[in-house]
C-alpha cells in the first residue's frame, strides 16, 4: 500500500532522484528556464517553490544555508540569494509557470518548459557569456595573426 507516500519515483532510486532535482534546481536558478518532461516538471516544481519561498521569507543566514544545501556552491548561493530576494521580495508563492513545448520524438514524452512568472535577471550568466565571447574573439584574432606571420 502507498499510504502517506508522496511523490513520483521517476524510475530512479532516492539518491539519483535527489541528484536530478538538485541539478534541475541549479539549472533553473542559473539559466532562468529549463526544458524537461512533464512528469519531471510536476515532481520538481514543488521543490522549486518550497526553496524560493524559504529564501524569500526567512532570515538571511538561514536562507543562504537552505539554498546552499541544494546548490552546494557558496559563491553561486551568495549571488543568487541577492538576486532572488530583490526580485521576488513581494511574492511568496507561484514563482514558476510551465508551457507545453511539444512531444519528444524518441518516446513521445510531453516536453514542458519551466520559467519564472516574473522577469528574473541572472547576474552570473550574462557576465560570463560576454567575457567568454570576448575571449573567443581575442583567441581567434591571435591565431589568425600567427597564421599570417607563418
Amino acid at each position: 500500500m502507498k499510504h502517506r507516500r508522496f511523490g513520483k519515483k521517476l524510475g530512479r532510486n532516492i539518491k539519483e532522484r535527489q541528484s536530478m532535482f538538485r541539478s534541475q534546481l541549479r539549472s533553473i536558478l542559473t539559466n532562468g528556464s529549463m526544458q524537461t518532461t512533464e512528469a519531471k516538471a510536476k515532481a520538481v516544481i514543488p521543490l522549486i517553490e518550497n526553496v524560493l519561498n524559504y529564501v524569500v521569507t526567512h532570515d538571511i543566514v538561514l536562507a543562504q544555508r537552505h539554498l546552499n544545501a541544494y546548490l552546494q556552491n557558496k559563491a553561486l548561493v551568495s549571488e543568487l540569494y541577492q538576486a532572488i530576494t530583490t526580485q521576488f521580495k513581494d511574492i511568496t508563492s507561484n514563482f514558476t509557470k510551465t508551457h507545453k513545448v511539444g512531444i519528444r520524438r524518441g518516446d513521445d514524452a510531453t516536453l514542458v518548459k519551466i520559467t519564472f512568472n516574473q522577469a528574473y535577471s541572472f547576474p552570473l550568466k550574462k557576465e560570463e557569456k560576454k567575457e567568454d565571447k570576448k575571449e573567443v574573439k581575442e583567441t581567434k584574432k591571435v591565431t589568425k595573426s600567427k597564421k599570417a606571420k607563418l
